[in-house]
């Protein structure tokens, strides 16, 4: 959570006022946001005394249960007596008057946030220990039980395979794009498959290098961030979609698919699988493949969907249009594993 932006524009006097007011937190802090977490804005408050984070639903009109920090809260809240490495929550607000939505405040957790993949700011006999701490806390978390207050009676749901691939296939659907052969094709090899029959766990939804924090010195996890996408169900698809970088190829950002591992000084995927399951991971292997296939399909509607919000104007980043063309490689490469899947 180090990688922190200047945005002296915040409106802090509501929000300073009603953490001295509820809180405690006296004097004018330094607001900073933070260069992740687009969906939630997340800031830094600093304090003469304290650090802390404050992590708020965005102003102006909301889709139903879309940022929901209420309920990513509630999750983290759970874990607080758990071995998972989460930050301490110490506040849920529900007045929306006070930053424009909902939001909590939580623990800072200093230390180290790497986006790249690769790890190219590291040197490389440190790199594949990183790996093996994403691992070890991945494995951490499966460990644990749903709580039902904070998943409700979906915690002990088995059909997460179905009801992933029926969202994400609702959801490429409703991007309204050219067809493209490769999605159409592996939504359809999806819902042909049958339903895994793995444990149910928490599934974070978006478990991977750039929303963890690492100690300064030290390859170990202190804290798993970003809870939005959190529900319950097998936890292979976690595990799988930690691996896409293995797929994902050189010179996308978000992979080294296509090179050896051990030149870039990163264990082997199968290397990492076992770390994951020596350190006591409960999903099932055999079925990796399988979730590696979903999570692409995942990852090319997501990109569809910017895709479409490019087209109609409505995209939030620069970048989107490149970022969102890029839903049908990734679609190509879902369709070539669910074709080798078997073979």
């Amino acid at each position: 959570m180090t990688q922190a932006v200047a945005l002296p524009d915040v409106d802090q006097q509501p929000l300073q006022a009603y953490l001295a007011e509820h809180l405690g937190y006296i004097g004018t802090p330094t607001v900073t946001r933070f260069a992740n977490g687009h969906s939630n804005p997340t800031y830094l408050l600093a304090y003469a005394d304290r650090q802390v984070v404050v992590r708020s639903q965005p102003p102006g009109p909301k889709l139903p249960k879309a940022h929901a920090v209420d309920r990513e809260f509630a999750i983290q809240q759970s874990l607080g007596d758990t071995s998972a490495p989460v930050p301490a929550m110490l506040h849920m607000c529900t007045d929306p008057s006070i930053t424009g939505g909902m939001f909590y405040v939580m623990e800072y957790m200093p230390g180290r946030v790497m986006n790249d993949p690769m790890l190219q700011q590291i040197a490389a006999p440190d790199r594949a220990p990183l790996w093996f701490a994403m691992a070890d806390s991945l494995a951490v978390l499966h460990s644990i039980e749903p709580d039902e207050d904070a998943f409700g009676p979906r915690r002990a749901d088995s059909s997460y395979f179905a009801r992933q691939t029926s969202r994400w296939t609702k959801n490429y659907l409703a991007s309204d794009l050219e067809q493209c052969d490769a999605m159409d094709e592996v939504a359809a090899w999806l819902a042909a498959q049958p339903q895994p029959t793995g444990l149910v766990r928490i599934s974070h939804g978006d478990f991977r290098l750039g929303n963890l924090v690492f100690d300064e010195e030290l390859p170990v996890v202190r804290a798993i961030l970003d809870w939005e996408l959190a529900t319950t169900g097998d936890p292979c698809a976690d595990l799988a979609y930690s691996c896409l970088p293995y797929y994902f190829p050189m010179g996308s950002g978000r992979g080294f698919g296509g090179v050896e591992p051990a030149e870039l000084g990163l264990p082997a995927r199968d290397a990492y699988v076992e770390r994951y399951l020596a350190a006591g991971g409960v999903a099932d292997a055999a079925q990796l493949d399988l979730f590696v296939v979903l999570s692409m399909f995942r990852s090319a509607a997501i990109l569809a969907g910017i895709q479409r919000r490019a087209i109609d104007g409505n995209a939030s980043n620069e970048h989107a249009v490149e970022s969102g063309a890029r839903y049908r490689s990734v679609a190509e490469l879902a369709r070539d594993l669910a074709n080798g899947i078997g073979s």
